[in-house]
């Protein structure tokens, strides 16, 4: 691979809702999948789904990392991973539809989904095939192979997936990432899936063309194993054209066109035997590179594999805490706006907060049945009231500031998340301010004794090796997490009226 380095994400290349909505962040080094037998378009269909659900039901079970954005490659390593647990969900119809089984009249039997899981199981399955990852100097090169799954079993309508730690760590903590597209449905060609994605990645990095890849780099990035396609001619006829056509013709946002080059040694021997006079025919093709556009009133139509992942891995995760299945329709209810319909930013949020519950000793012992009972009725709806009234305040003035504002969308949900964390941060540094000497003793005091009680590790970090200051967690982060987590506990600073206060000052300070 020849060229420079992409240049840095792009946003105004990511605006596009159509878009967005039916990606989700992916590391590169998971793009470009190769193995040692030709992956089929449903094996690959497979792991990409496989992934994106992995990353879900992850963050799902670990809300401390909502706001850890900046520092997340610090909080979630291998060893986090394996406390975590590396057992996911899947539904079976989830996996069927991602793989293209839409008409349940024509699914193959379950049993031989479960033959094509033993076979990704059993492959050597590499990625990163044009090294992209390791350009960007990755913490960790991606230098070997892994399995992708440990093992998978069918149960009670899911496929269990264990998946090995290392995999996890690769899905869920990328240090370069792109949107990657979540329903590849949108494929007819196993060729397409690296092609595209190569692309995906470069064009957000605003390169509106790749950088060359070789002939030997495009047939591993594409599976095209046989002999044949090491005549240039016959892979860009039979693979590259064919995965460009798939391309163009789909719904896709963007239109990809290739280009021939001639570099090293055999365009030396061209030139060297024309110079000669010895007609060398035409000038040898050693790489490709591949022009990106955006194409005009492109949309992809629904976002209905990434909505069903979402849903499916929201209702595995309740039925962690303690929700029966046959209850999961009543929460699900408990969960809709006014208006009747399900908000899932809620539901989400809601799932995150169960988490927290779960994991304090007044709960952690608790049979499941009683957990969910104290989850539905505490958080559910305990704190239906406040999250909407919260909620309605802060997209209420973010329609007022852009009438085109949409919270369903991906970037307009990251605005209500960030004004969200500036007003508690507000709150929690308008609390602070206000204690006395002796009171903020008392807090740290107070809040030492709960991170030794609940956090243990936590207090060594926070408390002895570092001996981090409460002013220093006023603001919502990864780092402020568990003294925002004993706020919310043990005071009533998180309720609308305080939040209302918040958003007073924060138009004072905005005018």
């Amino acid at each position: 691979m020849t060229n420079d380095l992409p240049a840095e994400i792009n946003p105004n290349k990511l605006d596009d809702q159509s878009q967005l909505n039916d990606t989700y962040r992916k590391n590169v080094a998971l793009s470009g999948v190769y193995g040692l037998s030709e992956l089929s378009l449903r094996k690959q269909r497979a792991v990409n789904t496989i992934a994106h659900t992995v990353q879900e039901q992850f963050f799902l079970r670990n809300p401390e990392l909502a706001n850890a954005d900046e520092n997340i490659s610090e909080i979630v390593t291998e060893e986090y991973v394996d406390k975590s647990g590396s057992m996911f969900e899947i539904p079976e119809e989830t996996i069927m539809s991602a793989m293209g089984y839409t008409d349940k009249r024509k699914y193959y039997s379950y049993t031989q989904v479960l033959e094509l899981f033993r076979e990704i199981a059993d492959a050597t399955i590499g990625f990163d095939a044009l090294g992209v990852a390791k350009q960007f100097n990755e913490r960790e090169e991606w230098t070997g192979f892994t399995k992708f799954i440990g093992s998978v079993e069918r149960k009670k309508g899911y496929f269990k997936i264990s998946m090995p730690p290392p995999m996890i760590l690769k899905i869920v903590n990328p240090e370069t990432s792109f949107q990657g597209t979540t329903d590849w449905t949108l494929y007819n060609s196993r060729n397409t899936p690296g092609i595209y994605e190569t692309c995906q990645f470069y064009f957000e990095r605003n390169q509106d063309v790749t950088p060359w890849f070789s002939v030997e780099e495009i047939r591993k990035l594409t599976g095209a194993k046989s002999k044949m396609y090491e005549e240039p001619k016959h892979l860009r006829s039979r693979v590259i054209n064919v995965a460009l056509n798939d391309i163009n013709k789909q719904p896709l946002p963007l239109l990809i066109e290739v280009e021939s080059g001639s570099f090293g040694e055999k365009l030396k021997e061209w030139e060297r035997r024309k110079a000669a006079g010895q007609m060398p025919g035409r000038k040898p093709t050693t790489h490709y590179r591949f022009v990106i556009k955006e194409k005009t009133g492109s949309v992809i139509n629904g976002n209905l594999l990434t909505d069903q992942i979402h849903l499916t891995s929201q209702k595995t995760e309740l039925q962690s805490l303690g929700i029966a299945k046959n209850q999961i329709d009543g929460v699900l209810d408990e969960c809709r706006d006014k208006h009747g319909n399900l908000e899932f930013r809620y539901l989400r949020w809601c799932i995150q907060k169960g988490h927290e519950m779960r994991r304090l000793s007044e709960h952690n012992k608790k049979s499941s049945d009683h957990f969910g009972g104290l989850f539905r009725k505490n958080i559910i709806r305990g704190k239906k009231s406040d999250w909407f009234a919260i909620d309605n305040m802060i997209t209420g003035h973010l329609y007022e500031v852009d009438n085109k504002f949409d919270p369903s969308n991906q970037s307009d949900s990251k605005l209500i998340k960030s004004l969200f964390n500036k007003l508690q941060s507000n709150i929690v540094s308008e609390y602070i301010s206000s204690l006395t000497e002796f009171g903020y003793a008392h807090l740290r005091e107070e809040f030492d004794k709960f991170l030794l009680k609940e956090f243990p590790h936590k207090h060594k970090e926070m408390v002895v090796e570092k001996d981090i200051s409460l002013e220093d967690m006023k603001v919502v982060s990864g780092h402020s997490y568990h003294f925002h987590l004993y706020l919310d506990l043990n005071t009533d600073l998180f309720k609308y009226e305080s939040f209302a206060q918040a958003m007073r000052r924060h138009l004072e300070s905005e005018s």
